[in-house]
C-alpha cells in the first residue's frame, strides 16, 4: 500500500498556482476600492483619461503619450460607447488585478518555506499597498512585467512543480505593453535572469510566445506611425522629449549656477518656477522647444562638481533624500540572506554562480535606474521584484545540514529584521512620485 501511494503521488500532475493569487489580488482590490479613496500618482493618468474621454473640453482623440497606439484606441471606442464609464481607471485597475495576481502567486503557491514567504509579503507590504493607492500606469506596467518574469522564474527554480498557464502569462506581457509600451522594452533587460535557468526546450516552447509578442508590437507601432505623421503632431513629440528632461531629469533641476543657463535662453526665475514647479505654459513664445532644450544644455554643463564629487555624490543625494523608505527594502533583503545560507563549502558551483550572477545583473539594473530617476513609481516595484528574486532563486541553494538550534537562531534573527523593516514603513513621510 505503501509503494502505490508513493507511486500516485509522483503520479500526480502539477497544479496550477496562479489562481490563488488572482483571487488574492480581487480581494484586496474590491476591499480597498470599496473603503478608501484611491488616486492617480501623478498627473499623467487622469489627463490621459480626459484626453481619451474628452472630458477636458477638447475633441476625444487617442494621441496619447506612453500609451500604445493599440490601447489608446480601444479606450477611445469604449469611451464614445459608454461614455459615463470611467473606462481609464476600470482598464488600469483590472490591469492592476493581473498584475499583483502574478506577484501573489509566488508567496501564495505553497511551493516555498512558509516563513521565507511570510518575509517576502512582509517586506512587499508597504511597496504593493503604496502602489494600489496611489495608482499609475508605469507601476501597473511593472507589476505585470515583473511579475511574469517572477512567476517563470520560480516555476524553473522549483523544478516546474506546478503548472503553467500560458494565457496568463501572455496577458501579462501583453498588458504590460499596451499600457506603457516604451518602457516594457526597455525594462526587458530584467528578464535576464531567465536566461540563466532556461534550458534549449524552454526555449523551444517559449518562441511562440516571443513571436506572437513581436508581432504585436510590429502593428502597434506600424499603426502609430501612420497615425503621426502630421506635422503638429511631430512637433509636439518633440516638445515633449524636451519637456521630460526639463521636468522629469536632474538636467532641469535648480541649482547653484541655474541662473547662467536662464540668462542663456532669457528666462527670469518666475518664468523657470512657473513651468517647472507650478506646471504653467502662461506664454508660449517664452517656453518654446528650442529654449527648453538650450536650458537642459546650458543647466547641466553649468551644474559641475567640484573634485572628489560625481556619481558618488548623486548616490549619496539618492540616499539622504529617499532615507525613510530605503530601510526597509534592506532589512527585509538581509532577513531573506541570512534565512537561507547557501552551501557553499565546497565552491559555488554551476548553480551558485547562476544565482550570483542572477542578482548581480538585477541589482545593477535596479542601480541604474534609480540612478537617473529615483521615484516611486518605478522603484518601488523593482523593490518588489528584487525581494521576490532574492526568496526565488537564493532558496535553491539553503544548506539543510545545519542543524535545528542554528536554523531557528536564524529564523529568529530573520523574522525580527522583517518585523523591524516592516515597522520603519509605517514612518514614510513625503514620497517622491
Amino acid at each position: 500500500m505503501t509503494e502505490q501511494t508513493a507511486l500516485a503521488a509522483e503520479e500526480t500532475p502539477p497544479v496550477a498556482i496562479i489562481g490563488r493569487g488572482l483571487l488574492a489580488s480581487a480581494m484586496i482590490i474590491i476591499v480597498l476600492l470599496s473603503s478608501v479613496t484611491v488616486k492617480y500618482i501623478v498627473n499623467d493618468d487622469p489627463s490621459f483619461a480626459m484626453m481619451l474621454s474628452g472630458s477636458d473640453g477638447f475633441p476625444p482623440t487617442a494621441d496619447v503619450p506612453f500609451i500604445s497606439r493599440l490601447l489608446s484606441e480601444t479606450l477611445l471606442r469604449l469611451y464614445k460607447v459608454a461614455p459615463g464609464v470611467p473606462w481609464y481607471g476600470v482598464a488600469l485597475y483590472t490591469s492592476a488585478w493581473l498584475g499583483l495576481g502574478l506577484l501573489l502567486s509566488v508567496p501564495l503557491s505553497g511551493q516555498m518555506r512558509r516563513l521565507t514567504a511570510s518575509i517576502l509579503l512582509a517586506g512587499w507590504i508597504p511597496y504593493l499597498a503604496f502602489g494600489l493607492y496611489n495608482i499609475s500606469m508605469t507601476n501597473v506596467t511593472l507589476w505585470l512585467q515583473l511579475g511574469v518574469v517572477l512567476h517563470l522564474l520560480f516555476w524553473l527554480r522549483s523544478e516546474r512543480a506546478f503548472k503553467l498557464q500560458p494565457g496568463w502569462i501572455v496577458a501579462g506581457l501583453l498588458l504590460g505593453y499596451l499600457w506603457r509600451w516604451e518602457m516594457f522594452l526597455v525594462f526587458t533587460v530584467f528578464a535576464a535572469p531567465l536566461l540563466l535557468f532556461l534550458n534549449r526546450q524552454d526555449l523551444r516552447k517559449c518562441c511562440p510566445i516571443l513571436i506572437g509578442l513581436c508581432l504585436l508590437v510590429t502593428v502597434d507601432r506600424s499603426w502609430e506611425f501612420s497615425a503621426t505623421q502630421s506635422r503638429e503632431h511631430k512637433a509636439y513629440e518633440t516638445f515633449n522629449r524636451s519637456r521630460g528632461r526639463f521636468h522629469d531629469r536632474h538636467e532641469g533641476a535648480w541649482h547653484a549656477k541655474s541662473e547662467v543657463a536662464l540668462k542663456k535662453v532669457g528666462w527670469s526665475k518666475n518664468d523657470y518656477r512657473a513651468f517647472h514647479e507650478l506646471w504653467l505654459l502662461y506664454d508660449e513664445q517664452t517656453v518654446t522647444e528650442p529654449k527648453l532644450r538650450q536650458f537642459v544644455k546650458w543647466n547641466s554643463a553649468g551644474a559641475a562638481r567640484p573634485a572628489g564629487s560625481g556619481p558618488w555624490q548623486r548616490i549619496a543625494s539618492i540616499v539622504r533624500g529617499n532615507k525613510m523608505y530605503l530601510p526597509p527594502l534592506l532589512l527585509v533583503s538581509l532577513a531573506l540572506l541570512v534565512l537561507q545560507p547557501p552551501k557553499w563549502q565546497g565552491g559555488p558551483g554551476s548553480q551558485g554562480w547562476r544565482t550570483v550572477c542572477a542578482l548581480v545583473l538585477v541589482f545593477s539594473g535596479v542601480a541604474a535606474v534609480c540612478y537617473v530617476r529615483f521615484v516611486s513609481r518605478v522603484s518601488f516595484p523593482l523593490f518588489v521584484y528584487w525581494l521576490g528574486l532574492l526568496a526565488v532563486v537564493w532558496s535553491g541553494l539553503v544548506d539543510d545540514r545545519s542543524g535545528k538550534a542554528q536554523k531557528r537562531v536564524w529564523s529568529g534573527v530573520a523574522i525580527a529584521l522583517a518585523i523591524i523593516g516592516l515597522g520603519l514603513s509605517t514612518t514614510w513621510g513625503r514620497v517622491d512620485v
